[in-house]
């Protein structure tokens, strides 16, 4: 017997031997006992032969004392014994083998038992339950397929069985199988119940059978007859679908209104859901059958929008040439091409595919007479297939007569103006017109036939901001003008409470040019305060957006004071106020322009009153200036003030001429300035790098690299702005150093020019910025703090009429106006487009005579004032409609190019500031006299204060006079009217602020007889008036091209806003209340 030493399980005694086979657990045997084994040693069934192959192999675990995981004692380790036995059985050729020798066995393996808590020995018990159970149901479910496969090829192989003996029987009978198929599926056999119940009802079946006609398998004559008819079903789908479409009238335009909402509203994927969900599914399948590929799945969502638009326009092209009346593509398309200037070059090529997108369909020529209203029911289309039973030729001696259409701008500018006539009708709206003004050339000069420079006059509507109606009552108007207190110095200047507040806003743009300017990305973390801390005043609009309605445009030129009465008497008559309101003029009517235009209306009331009532008086009138063009001369008086002498023997390197020839720009003559953008692109980049450049002045930094380093706080940065402004931003130490000079001795050095000029630009700048910011934020407080400043400024820098025009509206605000007529003047003297930001009235109508005279207008023979008319009320809807085709194409040849980088230019100014130490005082630095640039707003307010007939004397001699003719009863007036007095006046129908000293009151005009005749006007103003009369125009910049123009052209951004859009438009109701270190000026509070 070998040794059990040398037995392959005794060389691992101490680990587990792999589980084959069936296991049994022995119980665990304590120490002391003998082995259940040893008795089957001495057994008699030792000697006989078992079913086995081989003996049991017993597996005992060694002993291990270790903690359990879920438990926090140790266990105490048994023995446990696991015996495996394989089964055999018993083959006929193979005795069973004989049972091993029980010495060869290793003895117990001890083993640890499982052990756990009961929850585990359920969870175990359980999941050992559901395996069998899901075994076991396996093996069913198998079961049951297996019995169900066999009992489908059974009933297949009987239904086979069936067929066959079906097909002999027909054959014995002498037919065929197609004839009994032909008979079954002959709806005239009536055997309906046996063709549905038995066949068709069972889905799927007609697809295989078509699937089985349709494969290679058949013969290609089949398959042929099957397509075949196959096309023909679905193109008399595709026919059925399309008269679908047609008859519900969604692609059509005849009789129905071309208005804004049409045009804007169009959109190729609005059509195609339409056309896929209202009935014309199947068109749309067979159309994405030939656009898509195999790659569609992964195409992006912007490709398969263009897919679907492509789809869609297709789509629309053959159901416009299945039916005329399916053209709202053909005359959208028509009015895009027209908007996006592509019209000559695109739609005279393609007029050969019967587009309507051709000038006889947009403006029909003739048509006559041209009507405003809608289109009556009896014009049809033209055709060029005359009907069948109308003889083709005339009869003798009949005349013809040739219907014409109205064409589709004419629609659109048909519906614009009846809109327009709406709001008219209503009151609460505002006016603004302009001249507009281009040359008629001509290709060859002859004689009466030559260039002619042709004058005209563009009106636009636009609804008012929270106005209502009983707040436009004229007579509270009249009422409140006869009892209007003269104006004051103390009127323009600026109180306490304004002072602070205008400061904290010049500061606040320092600190925005700044952050912005500096190209320093550790700045950029102050742009949240920046925009938090915004200063502002608590007259400010309300995010809106304002709807705007262009009239037309006529051939009045409103350069006179007569032309100004016709164009205002045409105004009235395309909006029907005389046939629509009665006594309409009782109804104030609030009429924006630029100063000329506003100067002539209020001349027309000045001359008339007295004489005329009613309408013909225009005493209902309230004139609100244009702030663009306010904006304009404030430009054209920094470039006459700041441009310095270019012939000068000694060049002043503060100047804007040293900065326009450092920067390598186009030559500047003072006497011939450039366009508008032109100037004011010069002087905010010099702002900009003075701003920058003074900031390392006063922090001592070498770069601003190192400044943005440096800086660690808000509190810094505003002081470091705050420093500047004092410093070099600060007209008292202009005059402090002025003063010095002239007070100096022969040989003593004081003062120095160019410091002093440099110091006079960034103040002045600073205050043009500030006017930038405030409207794009619409702060009409801010706004009208900057107007009282550019009131005396303008005086300085001589724009005397735009002076004059500032004293005019300070006088309405503080004394004249009531309250509801000055806050509607104030909430509406700007627009806003977008519904975010706010531009200038007179700048919305200035765009617009921009797009209509240089883009729109007609070119050659076609070009008149009746195309103008018609085509000036559609200008924003074809550019929105532009835009947004443009948007939908994925294209837009006319896109603005991205904002000019000018840090090149700041930094190469600010190089130059810095070499010339332009803000470093050097005593005794000299220029030409006629280079000492004069202190425009010091020089208005000594203009207006000194002397006894200064002009502010003048203007209140005028507005007094003017209250007494007011006075005077009108001769064309048959009722009886009463003058006010003053008795009737009440001060909560006007909010002034009495800053006067009483010496000078209106009640001293009852000391005139209101019939008294009136003094003749004498003084710096009548001459004004007599060159209003004369037609002489004040010099001012050019508005050559778009960008002079732009609505959005204000390039710092959101400066100005005080914060983001959204926020900010979100905070503007709720009013937060300001940190301790802003100031809000409470302006005309009663």
């Amino acid at each position: 017997m070998a040794d059990p030493s040398s037995s392959p399980l005794s060389a691992y005694p101490s680990s587990p031997t792999p589980y084959h086979g069936d296991s049994r657990i022995l119980p665990n045997i304590p120490e002391g006992h003998s082995s259940p084994l040893s008795a089957l040693r001495t057994s008699p069934l030792s000697a006989l032969r078992t079913p086995f192959t081989k003996a049991p192999t017993i597996t005992m675990t060694p002993r291990r004392s270790r903690p359990r995981s879920n438990s926090d004692f140790t266990l105490t380790p048994h023995a446990r014994v696991v015996l495996n036995v394989t089964p055999h059985r018993n083959s006929p050729n193979q005795p069973p083998a004989a049972l091993p020798p029980l010495e060869l066995s290793p003895g117990f393996i001890m083993q640890s038992p499982i052990r756990g808590t009961a929850a585990n020995k359920k969870a175990a018990r359980m999941k050992e339950g559901q395996e069998k159970r899901a075994e076991t149901m396996a093996e069913k479910i198998a079961a049951a397929e297996r019995d169900h496969f066999m009992e489908e090829e059974e009933q297949q192989r009987r239904n086979q069985e069936t067929f066959r003996r079906c097909l002999e029987l027909l054959r014995s009978k002498g037919t065929t199988f197609g004839e009994f198929l032909m008979y079954v599926l002959d709806p005239k056999s009536g055997e309906g119940v046996v063709r549905w119940h038995e066949f068709a009802a069972v889905s799927g079946r007609i697809t295989q059978i078509l699937d089985w006609w349709s494969s290679g398998k058949n013969p290609r004559r089949v398959r042929d007859e099957l397509d075949e008819w196959a096309v023909e079903h679905v193109c008399s789908l595709l026919a059925k679908q399309a008269r679908h479409v047609t008859r519900m009238g969604k692609l059509k335009t005849w009789g129905r209104d071309i208005d804004e909402k049409l045009v804007l509203t169009f959109s190729f994927q609005t059509l195609y859901q339409y056309l896929r969900n209202e009935g014309a599914d199947l068109i749309v399948r067979v159309f994405e059958s030939i656009a898509h590929s195999k790659d569609t799945p992964n195409h992006s969502e912007a490709r398969n929008l263009r897919t679907e638009t492509v789809v869609t326009s297709t789509i629309l092209q053959c159901l416009a040439e299945h039916n005329n009346g399916n053209n709202l593509s053909r005359r959208m398309m028509g009015l895009y091409l027209y908007a996006s200037e592509s019209y000559t070059s695109i739609v005279q090529n393609d007029s050969h595919m019967a587009d309507e997108s051709t000038l006889s369909s947009l403006n029909p020529i003739p048509v006559q007479p041209l009507s405003d209203g809608p289109p009556s029911a009896s014009v049809q289309p033209l055709s060029n297939d005359p009907p069948s039973d109308i003889p083709t030729q005339p009869f003798p001696n009949q005349p013809t007569s040739k219907r014409h259409r109205i064409g589709t701008l004419q629609k659109l500018s048909a519906s614009i103006r009846t809109k327009a006539r709406g709001v008219a009708t209503v009151g609460l709206f505002g006016e603004v017109y302009d001249n507009i003004n281009f040359m008629s050339r001509t290709g060859e000069q002859a004689l009466g036939h030559h260039d002619s420079q042709e004058n005209g006059t563009c009106v636009t509507v636009f609804e008012l901001w929270a106005v209502k109606i009983e707040d436009l009552q004229s007579s509270v108007l009249q009422e409140a003008f006869d009892n209007a207190l003269p104006l004051t110095k103390e009127d323009i200047l600026h109180n306490p409470t304004e002072s602070a507040l205008f400061r904290k806003c010049l500061i606040h743009g320092l600190i925005c040019i700044i952050i912005r300017y500096s190209q320093q990305e550790k700045l950029q973390a102050f742009r949240s305060d920046m925009e938090k801390r915004q200063p502002y005043s608590n007259i400010r609009i309300t995010p809106h957006h304002t709807k705007v309605y262009p009239v037309t445009a006529f051939n009045i030129d409103e350069s006179s004071i007569t032309g100004n009465v016709d164009a205002d008497e045409a105004v009235v008559d395309i909006l029907e106020l005389r046939k629509r309101v009665t006594r309409f003029w009782e109804r104030v009517r609030i009429i924006a322009g630029d100063q000329l235009s506003i100067a002539r209306l209020r001349s027309i009331q000045l001359l008339r009153a007295g004489h005329e009532g009613g309408y013909e008086g225009f005493g209902w009138g309230v004139w609100m200036p244009g702030l663009f063009h306010a904006k304009m001369t404030d430009i054209h008086g920094l470039m006459t003030t700041h441009f310095g002498n270019p012939s000068a023997s000694i060049a002043d390197p503060g100047s804007l001429h040293f900065h326009n020839t450092l920067l390598g720009r186009l030559p500047i003559v003072p006497t011939s300035l450039p366009p508008f953008h032109t100037c004011r692109n010069l002087v905010f980049v010099s702002l900009y790098a003075r701003a920058l450049h003074c900031l390392l002045l006063v922090s001592g930094k070498s770069s601003l690299e190192e400044y943005a380093e440096s800086l660690s706080s808000w509190d810094q940065l505003y002081s470091d702005a705050e420093r500047i402004y004092d410093t070099y931003a600060n007209a008292a130490v202009v005059g402090e150093l002025r003063e010095a000079r002239e007070l100096a001795e022969e040989g003593e050095a004081e003062g120095d020019m160019v410091f002093e000029n440099a110091v006079l630009f960034l103040r002045d700048a600073l205050i043009s910025r500030e006017m930038a910011d405030a409207v794009r934020a619409g702060d009409s407080g801010r706004v009208v703090l900057v107007l009282k400043i550019w009131a005396l400024s303008f005086r300085g820098s001589g724009r005397t009429k735009y002076a004059y025009e500032m004293l005019y509206l300070i006088h309405n605000l503080e004394k004249v106006w009531p309250k509801p007529i000055r806050d509607a003047v104030l909430n509406n003297w700007l627009v806003s487009t977008n519904g975010r930001t706010f531009l200038e009235v007179d700048l919305l109508q200035e765009h617009l005579n921009y797009w209509i005279k240089v883009f729109y207008k007609a070119h050659g023979s076609n070009m008149s004032w009746q195309w103008l008319g018609m085509i000036a009320p559609c200008v924003n809807i074809l550019r929105a409609l532009a835009a947004q085709i443009h948007d939908i194409l994925g294209y837009d040849q006319y896109l603005r190019h991205a904002e000019v980088d000018i840090s090149n230019d700041i930094f190469g100014l600010m190089d130059s500031l810095d070499n010339r130490e332009v803000y470093k005082t050097t005593k005794g630095r000299k220029l030409g006299e006629d280079q000492i640039v004069l202190d425009n707003v010091g020089f208005g307010l000594q203009v207006y204060t000194t002397g006894n007939h200064n002009p502010l004397h003048e203007f209140n001699e005028m507005a007094s006079q003017l209250q007494r003719r007011r006075r005077m009863a009108p001769l064309d007036v048959d009722e009886e009217i009463t003058p006010p007095t003053h008795t009737s006046y009440s001060p909560n129908s006007t909010a002034p602020l009495n800053h006067s000293n009483g010496a000078t009151t209106a009640s001293q005009g009852n000391n005139t007889d209101p019939d008294e005749p009136e003094d003749q006007y004498v003084g710096e103003l009548a001459e004004i008036l007599d060159a209003l009369d004369r037609g002489e125009v004040e010099p001012t910049l050019v508005l050559a091209g778009a960008d002079d123009v732009a609505l959005d052209f204000e390039d710092v951004g959101q400066m100005g806003i005080g914060a983001d859009a959204d926020e900010l438009f979100e905070d503007f109701d709720r009013d937060p209340e300001p940190e301790p270190v802003e100031v809000e000026a409470d302006m005309w509070a009663l």
